[in-house]
Parts: structure tokens; C-alpha cells; sequence
């Protein structure tokens, strides 16, 4: 089978939001003193075809029936946060969706629950 995924990198000349406290997540960064949303901050989606199998850890479910069934795609994340980013976003953007989760494919274990 054949796996794909997205990973978020820092835009040209911006670099990773760091918390000064895990528990914060609005306030400035400590390495530039802006908040998370500011430009330093820019990340881009990049996308990468064709994935090795042991680099697909994690994957997206969603539910259009409060968790009665699931359904998933071809999408995979080396990474449980770049999972999760994905999720989150596209909750942003799909209406119909009751229920999402972040899966470990290993073992069909539910990592997160993101909606």
C-alpha cells in the first residue's frame, strides 16, 4: 500500500513558536518575543507522496455519526502533533464531521481526540 503526508516547516526566515511554559499557548515566543500567530511564525504544508511504510505512524479518522463508524484515507504522519495540526485544520473546514481522532496505525490505538 501506498502512504502520503503533509509536514508543517517554518516559511523562509521564520523559525517553530516556542512556549515558555508547556501549559501556555498564547503567549510570546521565547525565541523572538511574538505572539504565535505573528509572521515569524509562518509555517508551510508541504506534501510528500509515496512514504515509507514504518513512516506511517499515525493517521486521521472521522466520524459523521458520533463514533459510530469511521472513516479514514491515505494520509499517514510520522508524528502525532503533525496528525493532530491536520485534524484541527481540516475541522476548520468540514462541516458534516462529529467526531475525529488521531489513530497510531502499529496497534489501532486512539492517541487524541480532537472533536
Amino acid at each position: 500500500m501506498s502512504y502520503a503526508t503533509t509536514v508543517y516547516e517554518p516559511a523562509e526566515g521564520c523559525h517553530i513558536y516556542q512556549r515558555p511554559d508547556p501549559l501556555m499557548h498564547n503567549d510570546p515566543c521565547v525565541v523572538c518575543g511574538e505572539f504565535p500567530w505573528n509572521a515569524p511564525h509562518a509555517l508551510v504544508e508541504v506534501h510528500i507522496p509515496n512514504i515509507p511504510d514504518e513512516d506511517a505512524v499515525y493517521r486521521m479518522d472521522v466520524s459523521d455519526s458520533h463514533g459510530r463508524d469511521w472513516a479514514t484515507n491515505g494520509l499517514r504522519w510520522r508524528s502525532q502533533n503533525d496528525a493532530a495540526r491536520w485534524a484541527r485544520d481540516l475541522s476548520l473546514r468540514w462541516f458534516a464531521v462529529t467526531d475525529m481522532r488521531i489513530v497510531r496505525c502499529a496497534d489501532e490505538e486512539v492517541m487524541e481526540v480532537i472533536l
